[in-house]
């Protein structure tokens, strides 16, 4: 059960453990008390009557009156109260806890009490309790009340104010009995109320659990209001006891008068004469300004005015006068390796005022990694365990490298005047719970490296994790921007093709997978290096952080991607039949295929025809060499190599077409180059001579329609003309002048053409 003070602007505290500080006796046996408490600063003086206090309308009615100065009962139940404390309006419905048991007696300790769910008589029966508490001039002022189910003659009423965690066991079967929680402490208070049916009567004792030395119950009890009978309070007369009073409606409470369900025997809505109670108690005066830690009441009613009366019917509820208050925050997500700094703050209350805890109150705060069997927590700075809380705070700043949550848990014990309060985080659900930061992580790849042809398209894809550090480790980042660096090196110059690429989109440009592609080429060989950065926002209950990867190898992330693009050439030759060069032909070169790297292994991919003509040391041969060719800067493929004009003429064109594969090992083509060989062709000398004289004849040959004039002496040069006359072959002597038809025949090919 959480303990602590409740009221405008204050939070409810973690389960407290209070630690008994034993009051001592005065051995005077007068019972003066040296008591716990925040001092004597909450000593005022004079001291106000708890009947005219301003504060609260002891007038035995339940409504507020607007031209009276205080609340009532209905103000409470309105939830408009300005009391710092209040415990609203507590149902208990028969047959819910009743006490039972010969142990279950005011001058016991707790643990002797039993309590079950059954039936009492009906005048002992409460249907309603309630209590709240005020402030006014350094004084605290508690007020009180219940109602019953019926009245038969007078009755018998207490409230008990206890400061450990007393409370009814819960989860009792009908007919069985359960026991108590908590015990008694020294200071825990008792107000007794005897009064008749008309509430003509109204008597008050007030004492007090000392444990020993007391005058009531064999010495457990301390009177310090009122002798062994009580004495007279009732608030409506003014010569009342200023200290404690109380009134009993002494006419029917009408319905209308009733804000709660209020349901008396036979159904009845109005209250009775006599069923409904109500007091007040100025505790500062009654225990001379050292008031206790009270955390709870207990309504009761009881069989007899004498303190060991056997206990009837019991309401409890939360009551915090004072308490402690500790809290750690906040919960948060951060990225894996940040620092983060849970804050502690403790404090403590006393009648509605709260202030901070002590300046060097030491805090225990353990932080739990999910993780547990690495507990990769690394704490870099701690003020909770070291120089303890200052200003009723202190900070622990730590950092993890690996993703899960880290459960921040703090404890310490909290001085409230004399008395020690522990308190704790996440006792109690949903009240100041342990605070929690998570760990996140995230990484980004990006591949393949590879090597293409240039010309090829290639896919760089970039691939998102995160890690939400619950357990499950990397999953798919399917939200988040995803930004890609293309840059080229070694006259590389890229082309992305932004129709088949995603990670150009902006915002959220990954798939469900986590990945977004780039796709793209080059023309011209050299690299082209891929960089990727993403951004991503990971939310979980604890908050949501920013993460930004990069693809600079640090943590899981990879390096960037390197595509290579190689280009390819083409070498080849032009021979005569004698092995010498000749310049001037014009070749045709195709590409029929592209190598289609994609593939394992690589595959040539049919094409339509890419045709060049080449010219013996044109602009596209690169050789400056007559008759050797090299084509430069071509993309890697099939090529066809076929000569398509022989140069010059009297040569035989060389009829094969040369097919050449260039790829990535053999960028070049085989090492020997393709030669094309031209072989020289015939030729018809005729000459005409003198048979008399031997000079050479002018005279002309006709072959074929081809008219030329035969060879002339002046065409000789250093030529014997006597000698060439007589040389020995196709010579025909003593012919007449005239026309002849010689018929010549040439041998069938060259060397190379058999």
């Amino acid at each position: 059960m959480s303990r602590g003070v409740r009221g405008e602007g204050l939070p409810v505290s973690a389960r407290v453990r209070r630690r008994s500080l034993r009051r001592a006796v005065a051995a005077s046996g007068a019972g003066a008390l040296a008591l716990a408490g925040l001092g004597g600063a909450l000593l005022a003086a004079p001291v106000a009557a708890v009947h005219d206090a301003d504060l609260f309308e002891l007038d035995a009615n339940i409504m507020d009156d607007a031209a009276v100065t205080g609340e009532d009962w209905s103000t409470l139940f309105d939830g408009d109260s300005n009391a710092f404390a209040t415990t609203g309006i507590v149902p208990d419905p028969a047959p819910q806890s009743i006490f039972t048991g010969g142990g279950s007696k005011d001058d016991l300790d707790i643990p002797g009490w039993k309590h079950k769910n059954g039936s009492v008589p009906d005048k002992d029966d409460i249907t309603n309790a309630y209590a709240s508490a005020y402030t006014l001039g350094g004084d605290t002022y508690v007020y009180f009340g219940l109602d019953r189910y019926a009245v038969q003659g007078s009755a018998d009423v207490g409230f008990w104010f206890f400061q450990d965690d007393v409370a009814p066991v819960p989860g009792v079967p009908l007919g069985s009995t359960s026991t108590f929680s908590g015990e008694h402490q020294v200071g825990d208070l008792l107000v007794l109320s005897e009064f008749d049916q008309g509430g003509t009567a109204v008597t008050i004792k007030v004492l007090e659990w000392v444990g020993t030395g007391g005058d009531e119950g064999g010495g457990t009890l301390l009177t310090l209001v009122g002798g062994a009978d009580g004495t007279p309070a009732d608030c409506d007369d003014v010569a009342a006891d200023d200290e404690v009073c109380a009134n009993v409606n002494t006419a029917p409470i009408p319905d209308a008068g009733v804000p709660w369900n209020y349901v008396g025997k036979g159904g009845v809505r109005d209250i009775p004469t006599g069923a409904f109670f109500e007091g007040g108690i100025n505790l500062s005066a009654v225990f001379d300004g050292t008031v206790p830690c009270f955390t709870n009441f207990l309504a009761e009613t009881r069989s007899s005015f004498e303190v060991n009366a056997v206990l009837k019917d019991l309401v409890h509820g939360s009551f915090p006068l004072c308490g402690a208050d500790i809290s750690i925050a906040p919960s948060a997500v951060n990225d894996v390796g940040e620092s983060h700094t849970f804050t502690v703050t403790a404090s403590k209350t006393f009648a509605g005022e709260s202030a901070p805890a002590d300046d060097g109150t030491l805090v225990d705060v353990t932080l739990t990694h999910s993780v547990t069997a690495a507990n990769p927590v690394t704490v870099t700075a701690d003020t909770c365990s070291t120089t303890g809380t200052i200003g009723g705070t202190c900070t622990i700043t730590f950092t993890s490298t690996t993703a899960g949550t880290v459960t921040g848990h703090a404890s310490a014990s909290i001085a409230v005047g004399d008395e020690t309060i522990d308190v704790e985080t996440g006792s109690d659900p949903g009240e100041n719970p342990d605070a929690v930061k998570r760990f996140v992580d995230a990484k980004i790849t990006i591949e393949p490296d590879d090597i293409n042809s240039i010309g090829e398209s290639h896919t760089f894809t970039v691939d998102v994790e995160k890690n939400l550090g619950d357990g499950n480790g990397f999953v798919a980042a399917t939200e988040g921007h995803v930004d890609v660096t293309l840059t080229d090196a070694s006259g590389a110059v890229n082309t992305v093709d932004a129709t088949a690429s995603s990670c150009d989109e902006t915002g959220d440009n990954l798939d469900a997978n986590g990945q977004c592609v780039v796709v793209f080429t080059s023309a011209t060989a050299g690299t082209v290096t891929g960089t990727a950065t993403v951004t991503l926002t990971i939310t979980a209950t604890e908050g949501s952080d920013t993460l930004t990867r990069s693809t600079n190898g640090t943590g899981s992330s990879s390096d960037g991607a390197v595509k290579e693009f190689r280009d390819g050439s083409l070498t080849w030759l032009k021979n005569d039949d004698a092995g010498a060069r000749l310049a001037g032909a014009t070749f045709q070169v195709c590409r029929t295929h592209n190598l289609n790297t994609s593939t394992d292994p690589d595959t040539f991919d049919d094409i339509t025809d890419v045709c060049v003509t080449v010219l013996d040391n044109s602009a596209a041969d690169a050789d400056p060499d007559v008759g050797e060719f090299l084509l430069e800067h071509l993309r890697l493929g099939r090529y066809t190599i076929d000569e398509i004009a022989p140069f010059p003429e009297g040569y035989e064109p060389d009829p094969d077409v040369e097919t050449v594969d260039l790829t990535l090992e053999d960028t070049n083509g085989p090492t020997t180059p393709p030669t094309f060989v031209n072989v020289a062709l015939y030729r018809l000398i005729v000459i005409t001579c003198n048979t008399t004289t031997e000079e050479l004849v002018d005279s002309t040959v006709d072959l074929d329609g081809d008219v030329k004039a035969t060879v002339t002496a002046a065409q000789l040069g250093d030529i014997d003309e006597t000698a060439l006359c007589q040389l020995a072959g196709a010579n025909y002597d003593n012919l007449t002048s005239g026309t002849y038809t010689p018929s010549v025949e040439l041998p069938d090919g060259a060397p190379l053409f058999p």
